[in-house]
């Protein structure tokens, strides 16, 4: 029983260590993945503003106005997206050079 114990007292921390890199990596692939994808609603957007498509389909049609209201929101998004994901890996960089600095 107490040997038991012991290796669970030895394997938890690992499992907890495990999850929280796992939770990491997970957490930059999806800002990656959101950075790609308002990058393309952008270029979606802009394809659509310069072909000068205000055809939103099943008859609805878009003012272009409101059209370039929505390209502006896009790159805005994008931008802020990025920003984020960038503000994100730069802390992550910088607990790496932390832990690299404390070992030596």
């Amino acid at each position: 029983m107490p040997e038991e114990r012991r290796a669970t007292g030895i394997l938890l921390p690992l499992w907890f260590g495990a999850i929280c890199r796992c939770h990491k990596m997970a957490a930059m692939t999806v800002r990656k993945v959101g950075v790609w994808c308002s990058l393309t609603a952008v270029v979606a957007f802009g394809l659509a503003v310069i072909a000068d498509n205000r055809n939103l389909g099943f008859g609805y049609h878009i003012a272009r106005r409101d059209q370039l209201l929505l390209f502006a929101v896009a790159i805005t998004l994008s931008v802020l997206q990025a920003v984020l994901y960038r503000v994100a890996r730069g802390k992550e960089d910088n607990a790496e050079r932390g832990k690299l600095n404390k070992r030596s």
